[in-house]
């Protein structure tokens, strides 16, 4: 075929169901790409992207957090989660620290 020039086709214009389901899809795959309209994100995937960076900035690791069930805690358990490891951390970070009088401060940073 020559760039330009319609293509021969027994169809007389008309594409086989085959072949236009087959451009449909290939359409709904290309769809997010062409598509100037930007989806905008539900309310649980807000709150499920907030929960996980707020269990993350309180300590959990990334594996930690994919191991928990972020769609079936309510509030409430997330608060006591946190909680539980924000306590942990100041109780061991608690046991490195050491009330000293001022006299001898020049002592323990010597």
């Amino acid at each position: 075929m020559i760039i330009g020039q319609p293509g021969y086709s027994t169809n007389k214009g008309r594409l086989p169901p085959a072949m236009i389901e087959e451009m449909r899809e290939a359409y709904k795959r290309c769809e997010p790409l062409l598509s100037t309209k930007a989806e905008s994100a539900t309310e649980e995937q807000i709150k499920r992207t907030f929960n996980e960076q707020f269990l993350m900035m309180s300590g959990y690791s990334k594996e930690e957090v994919e191991k928990m069930n972020l769609d079936e805690l309510s509030n409430e358990e997330l608060q006591n989660i946190v909680t539980h490891k924000l306590l942990g951390v100041i109780s061991n970070n608690g046991s490195r620290q050491k009330v000293i009088p001022i006299q001898e401060v020049k002592s323990y940073i010597g």
